[in-house]
């Protein structure tokens, strides 16, 4: 069979990115929308070719119970004209106790759309977890990039926004990215395919429904007729700028950056001749990737870091962020003592519990024992029902941290444990421990501990899942 002119350009750009393989394990996200309708059906065409392992995944926000499950109800039926796996969640973000649950995870004073979108990512994260997907794709299209890119530009966005909707981000993919909205909708209109309108599209108190009623169409009748093209172009080469800046800041962080028993270390010497560019940088990676700061960092603040860094005396310090830097003759030191806690405190019973702003959980449930004990999956643990009401503690791994193997008993540090495992120093820094009854029962993703051992005897397991935000 013949694909559609539409289809034949999804698979070619599919193939230039390297968005997914043959055989591989795919999960949509559907909300009923034009787009991601057209998504799935060209999906569906191009599976003669790649025979995916294919699942839908929809998300109710609950945000408006006059469409939301007439919505809900028009994705079950699809995914059954398809006969394929259906998965759906109903958020309710109109309670306010769900509102807290992510508010504190977003910019202050968060809006529904923010709220809905961290929400929606950690449903998709545990689900691409459950279904060991390869890929996830969504229907975010070059109308979607052109108005994202404006938004940042218009919001002072550096190189890293103004890049705009990342065709891969961990096993998120974009495989509409470089297809117009008008192309979407003559394939479905030419195709009869049913589809919801989503009212709050027209809705102008929201700003990207302004920008796209009504600043693209202001800028086509000033002549630029293909600003949504001209805007991805510039938003694919910046990618790339991105990706070379990137590859040159790995080098530059592999110079400058060091950790000794003193704390976070930023070699002076040299970076005075570096471009503001990589210095600003180089704070930033500190903060984000080693400190794990969870929030975005302003310009104002770098430009205090970056002038305390180059222009104070020795031995001043600066408190800011949460951390303090202490200006050494040969370095800017971040006191271990001066990280931020990242500690966190679960009351282990059913749920799914925001860890980081990353869109990171862990997910518990009660489940039936299973036939085998043994996991498959490393973020996944489980554990005796001894462990249900009890106070876990999520943390970084610490020096002098150790824990009872499962099986042997033995004890062992957690460093020696990540370095038998091979861990790659970077991830190693970032590496969680659960605690309970102040022992170590779990190093999520790397090895449990002979702790709250399920008894062969229990009917009923705690399930324990630890989802990685850093993976959408």
């Amino acid at each position: 069979m013949r694909w559609s002119p539409l289809a034949e350009k999804v698979h070619q750009y599919i193939i230039r990115h390297s968005l997914a393989g043959t055989g591989d394990t795919i999960a949509l996200a559907l909300s009923g929308g034009l787009d991601s309708v057209a998504l799935l059906h060209v999906v569906m065409e191009l599976q003669s070719k790649w025979h995916w392992k294919l699942a839908i995944l929809h998300v109710d926000h609950g945000l408006r119970p006059e469409s939301d499950p007439k919505e809900s109800a028009f994705c079950r039926e699809l995914a059954a004209t398809y006969h394929l796996p259906y998965f759906e969640k109903k958020l309710e973000l109109l309670k306010p106790k769900k509102k807290t649950q992510y508010r504190s995870l977003v910019k202050n004073n968060p809006g529904p759309e923010s709220l809905a979108r961290i929400a929606r990512y950690q449903a998709f994260d545990v689900w691409a977890e459950e279904l060991r997907c390869d890929a996830l794709f969504t229907a975010h299209h070059a109308n979607d990039q052109a108005e994202t890119v404006l938004y940042r530009m218009l919001t002072g966005s550096g190189i890293g926004g103004l890049k705009g909707i990342p065709v891969k981000r961990g096993i998120y993919r974009r495989p509409l990215r470089s297809i117009l909205r008008s192309e979407l909708e003559a394939y479905v209109h030419a195709k009869g395919l049913s589809y919801c309108e989503d009212p709050s599209n027209k809705n102008e108190t929201f700003i990207r429904n302004r920008i796209r009623h009504t600043l693209l169409p202001g800028l086509k009748t000033m002549g630029f007729e293909q600003a949504e093209q001209a805007l991805a172009r510039s938003a694919a080469s910046l990618e790339e700028a991105e990706d070379a800046l990137h590859y040159y800041t790995g080098q530059l962080v592999r110079e400058f950056i060091s950790s000794g028993e003193t704390g976070i270390m930023l070699k002076l010497k040299g970076l005075k001749n570096l471009p503001v560019y990589f210095q600003k940088t180089l704070l930033k990676y500190i903060y984000s990737e080693i400190l794990h700061f969870p929030r975005h960092i302003s310009e104002k603040q770098l430009e205090q870091m970056l002038d305390f860094t180059l222009r104070s005396e020795t031995g001043h310090r600066m408190e800011i962020l949460g951390s303090a830097m202490v200006k050494e003759r040969e370095h800017i030191i971040w006191p271990l003592s001066a990280e931020p806690d990242h500690s966190i405190e679960i009351s282990c019973g059913e749920g799914e519990y925001p860890i980081d702003a990353k869109g990171g959980m862990l997910k518990v449930s009660i489940e039936n024992t299973p036939v085998s004990l043994q996991v498959e999956n490393p973020a996944t643990a489980i554990f005796s029902m001894h462990l249900l009401g009890k106070t876990m503690l999520l943390r970084p791994w610490t020096a002098g941290d150790r824990l009872r193997l499962f099986g042997s008993g033995e004890t062992k540090k957690v460093s020696d444990v990540l370095k038998d495992e091979k861990i790659a120093p970077a991830k190693k820094k970032e590496q969680k421990v659960i605690l309970s009854d102040n022992k170590i029962i779990w190093i999520p993703g790397i090895k449990h501990a002979e702790e709250y051992v399920v008894n062969r005897n229990e009917n009923r397991i705690v399930k324990i899942q630890y989802i990685n935000g850093e993976k959408r």
